[in-house]
């Protein structure tokens, strides 16, 4: 925000990367009856899911994908 940018929950061609960190977990195992673990497996897979949806949109838009070290280092925090 120093240099002008700013966060948006949507990706569009006026976007100049993304940043993203460690892919979530995927759910495993059988969550059997148990309403809690339904609703935390359930979670989790929107998670994953909506990271991929990123990825898949960042590719096709041609928007580079930076992690945190990539981001911190463009920023001035790592100093050579």
């Amino acid at each position: 925000s120093q240099w002008g940018g700013s966060l948006t929950e949507e990706l569009g061609y006026d976007t100049d990367f993304l940043v993203l960190g460690v892919p979530p977990a995927l759910p495993t195992g059988n969550p059997g009856d148990d309403p809690v673990q339904i609703e935390i497996q359930a979670e989790l897979q929107e998670r994953y899911n909506r990271y991929e949806q990123l990825m898949e949109q960042a590719s096709e838009l041609s928007i580079p994908i930076l992690n945190q070290n990539r981001f911190l280092s463009l920023v001035g925090y790592y100093r050579r």
